[in-house]
């Protein structure tokens, strides 16, 4: 992503990495874990950030956060577009996969982790094989109800941390899947544009959908991965679970 309305982009050689002149501090956001209102946390802030200030005066300051204060979802929309804007081989990237999608679509997004043993992701269960095949049925054929009774009409965009799921659901005529490696990029030595590039075209590609739903059944994971792309865009959002 490269900077839109605002600069936020900064030169590696103009900062400063020395205790000496900067000054590198936490601000954790963790207001709802602890029963906390959002103006309350920022508050805290605001006088935890005055405080950093005045006893580290002239220094560069270096803020490290996980402040999620743009909470609604237009706030959040509006803001995402003052400071983001796909650069153009990403733009190049999502043309290319809203040319062969060639229409309006839905999505649905599954993170399975391990249990499929295709995607490295840490000491994540895999499941015996047996297993993983019924729970790719089971998937499968929500997706195929989602279809049948909600957006029949529709094309359905599908994005999943394994590939083997996705090539097997490759035959539905209404299904595309973006092509491409699926990395996690805590547990990848490589980081390269190119290994990197197709989280950012998941992301803007449903940020796109007209709705975006999430599965999650049995031990699959409860991702933030769609939902934060429905709100980039303002798109309605929704979790199946069962």
């Amino acid at each position: 992503m490269a900077p839109n309305e605002v600069d936020w982009d900064i030169d590696p050689n103009e900062l400063c990495y020395d205790l000496h002149g900067a000054k590198p501090f936490m601000m954790a956001c963790s207001f709802k874990a602890n029963g906390a209102t959002q103006q309350q946390e920022a508050n805290y802030m605001y006088r935890y950030l005055n405080s950093v200030v005045r006893k580290n005066a002239q220094k560069e300051y270096h803020a490290y956060t996980n402040m999620h204060y743009a909470c609604r979802p237009d706030m959040y929309s509006h803001l995402f577009h003052k400071l983001f804007k796909p650069t153009q081989p990403l733009l190049n990237a999502i043309n290319y996969n809203k040319e062969r999608i060639g229409s309006r679509y839905i999505s649905v997004t599954l993170r399975f982790q391990n249990l499929l043993g295709d995607f490295n992701e840490g000491k994540y269960p895999t499941l015996p094989i047996e297993q993983q095949n019924l729970l790719i049925e089971k998937v499968t054929k929500k997706i195929i109800e989602i279809h049948e009774s909600k957006h029949l009409n529709e094309k359905i965009l599908v994005t999943s941390d394994s590939r083997k799921f996705l090539d097997s659901i490759a035959h539905l005529k209404y299904v595309y899947t973006i092509p491409g490696n699926l990395v996690h990029m805590s547990y990848t030595p490589v980081h390269d544009f190119e290994t990197h590039l197709k989280s950012f075209v998941d992301l803007m590609m449903l940020a796109d959908a007209e709705k975006l739903y999430l599965l999650v059944t049995d031990n699959m994971f409860h991702s933030g991965f769609a939902e934060s792309a429905s709100l980039i865009n303002n798109k309605p959002y929704e979790v199946i679970k069962w």
